[in-house]
């Protein structure tokens, strides 16, 4: 039973939701204001707040659509949201994304390296094996890190694509 696959798969699924770069979502929402989260430009339909939550809900529905019950659909986790209680609830809209993502993780961490490729239902009933949707849920991270990334950009007017860069941005 090797796992040579799975740590690095594991690997990506952290960077791309708390890494240090520019591609991590929790690197864009970092220096965020409070009034950042609702912010929106002209023309555009989604705040960062929304963004977030969305990427959240996706957490929670790929931890059991792949490793759980996979009873509950975006609906039901939508409901479970803290910002249905308090559509202010910035720190408690983080910790349940934090919490989303260690039950993902976890269950990415649970396979060998064959499990990445048995069989597997996505939250939409579409079937997939293991690997595929580990990758999607890490470029899922990725896509909307940038989204936000873009959003606080032209909200703090500091759009500079070479400013501050690290070798690992």
């Amino acid at each position: 039973m090797t796992r040579i696959a799975v740590e690095q798969l594991l690997a990506l699924v952290h960077a791309s939701f708390d890494g240090d770069g520019a591609h991590s979502l929790m690197a864009n929402v970092r220096d965020l204001r409070a009034e950042d989260w609702d912010w929106l430009p002209p023309g555009a339909e989604r705040t960062i707040r929304e963004i977030f939550e969305h990427v959240a809900i996706a957490k929670y529905l790929y931890a059991e659509h792949m490793f759980g019950t996979a009873k509950r659909s975006y609906a039901d986790v939508h409901g479970e949201s803290p910002l249905r209680a308090r559509p202010d609830d910035t720190g408690g809209l983080i910790a349940w994304a934090r919490e989303g993502h260690a039950a993902f993780a976890a269950g990415v961490a649970s396979l060998d390296d064959a499990g990445l490729g048995a069989p597997t239902r996505r939250h939409y009933g579409k079937m997939d094996v293991m690997d595929n949707v580990v990758g999607v849920m890490i470029r899922h991270d990725a896509y909307h890190a940038g989204e936000i990334n873009h959003l606080r950009a032209l909200r703090h007017r500091n759009d500079a694509w070479f400013e501050g860069l690290t070798a690992d941005s």
